[in-house]
């Protein structure tokens, strides 16, 4: 199927959609596992002298320090339990109001009920499905792991649209508007260029045409034929077939679709792409990018009627670290050793030490566990993955510091900004009115 709803818990199957069933999400996960640790800074929280009763209580300080660091320890682990169960209802709560908001669309459309909404909705979602292969090998969307929401968006403003202006009338008066293009930001690592990629490949499989397009920093006019092209190629397409193309820049786009006013070396490139992007789903065809730093972009390009979609694509949430992990395992043939991995151990490492890594740096850790594995039979288990990360600590910072942090939270508010600076359209007045009176 086109997405696993949210990671940890059941995708929605091809069947399920198929049957005009509404969307389901079930709780896989388990209730999360309070363990005592061995806190040390018992004496930060009471002041302790050697020898002396307390002079309130009359109980030895020691007892009390004791009591003091266990109330810590429980307080702390309830806390760190509970923030991974926090977040899975927080993307849960989002993505079922999106979908609530989806439906209550189409009711409003069609002026049907909201029980025939649903199946509407149901139906329209299974346009863009994929079968599940659970074999690691899985295809489009289906591959990438977590980002729960930013993939229901990706389905459901772009993916079921074309799907269906590709193969069916029946559903254009869901969902009509195709954007004109879809901007994918956020830190380096997080999945930004792979889930692009297989958008793309999720694209092909459905028979809806790809036009992959390369761009080279130092041959600016090479660029700017590249950029027409592409889209003079989707235009062609589409006045001769009907279909949309999606243009797939493979490039970062912040590198190349700079402000013009500080970086002119850009002015050919950034000029290209303003005239060809703009309004362009209405000539066939639809961009697809990625960006690192998207406040170095050129603000025109990120406008709606060039930009409409723009997903922030951030850290890997608490309870998609150990989907990610089986995934990757499967990726490289170590099936075997999912079945007895404790993939809780390694989830409450990275909480009781507050680090947090990109997927990419996830599968960095598999993979250097594979290939430091003493015995190739071996299974890879929780603690090899461990010992990983703390190498891994010792020599590296995460690529999610805090100040990277900081900065992807200043990049969304850019990217709204820019959305809500936009003219709202003016109300449509009756011009006969007059004649009328």
């Amino acid at each position: 199927m086109i997405i696993s709803a949210i990671n940890g818990v059941t995708p929605i199957r091809e069947n399920q959609t198929r049957k005009n069933q509404a969307i389901r999400v079930e709780d896989s996960n388990s209730k999360p596992i309070i363990e005592q640790s061995n806190g040390t800074y018992g004496k930060a929280l009471i002041g302790i002298q050697n020898g002396k009763k307390s002079p309130s209580f009359g109980i030895d300080p020691f007892i009390l320090g004791y009591l003091a660091i266990y109330a810590g320890v429980i307080g702390a682990a309830v806390y760190q339990g509970n923030r991974q169960e926090k977040q899975r209802l927080e993307e849960e709560a989002r993505l079922k109001q999106e979908t609530q908001n989806e439906i209550n669309q189409i009711s409003k459309q069609l002026r049907v009920s909201y029980e025939e909404a649903a199946k509407y909705h149901s139906e329209f979602l299974g346009l863009a499905a994929i079968p599940l292969t659970n074999d690691g090998h899985e295809i489009g969307l289906n591959a990438v792991q977590g980002y729960g929401v930013e993939k229901y968006r990706l389905a459901v403003d772009l993916i079921a649209p074309l799907a269906g202006k590709q193969f069916s009338d029946r559903y254009i008066c869901i969902n009509n508007k195709i954007p004109n293009g879809v901007l994918l930001y956020g830190p380096t690592g997080g999945g930004k260029t792979y889930m692009a990629e297989k958008v793309c490949e999720h694209l092909r499989y459905l028979g809806i045409k790809v036009e992959d397009v390369e761009l080279n920093g130092n041959n600016h006019a090479q660029n700017v034929r590249n950029i027409k092209q592409a889209f003079a190629k989707a235009e062609e397409h589409f006045k001769e077939t009907g279909k949309y193309t999606v243009i797939n820049f493979k490039d970062d786009v912040d590198n190349f679709f700079m402000d013009r006013t500080n970086h002119p070396e850009c002015i050919k490139e950034v000029r290209a792409m303003l005239s060809c992007a703009d309004k362009c789903a209405q000539r066939g065809a639809v961009w697809i990018g990625a960006a690192n730093n998207p406040k170095l972009m050129d603000s025109a390009i990120l406008r709606p009627g060039r930009a409409d979609l723009k997903l922030a694509i951030g850290d890997m949430k608490d309870f998609a670290v150990g989907d990610m992990i089986k995934y990757t395992l499967y990726k490289y043939d170590e099936q075997e050793s999912t079945k007895d991995f404790d993939y809780s151990k390694v989830t409450k490492y990275l909480r009781d030490n507050l680090l947090v890594f990109t997927p990419a740096e996830l599968e960095l850790f598999i993979s250097q566990a594979k290939n430091h594995k003493i015995v190739p039979t071996q299974n890879i288990n929780a603690d090899m993955v461990i010992a990983e990360i703390q190498r891994y600590s010792l020599n590296d910072f995460p690529s999610l510091n805090e100040t990277i942090q900081k900065r992807f939270e200043s990049d969304k508010k850019y990217i709204q900004s820019l959305d809500e600076d936009q003219p709202k359209p003016k109300p449509k007045t009756n011009k006969n009115k007059k004649n009328n009176i």
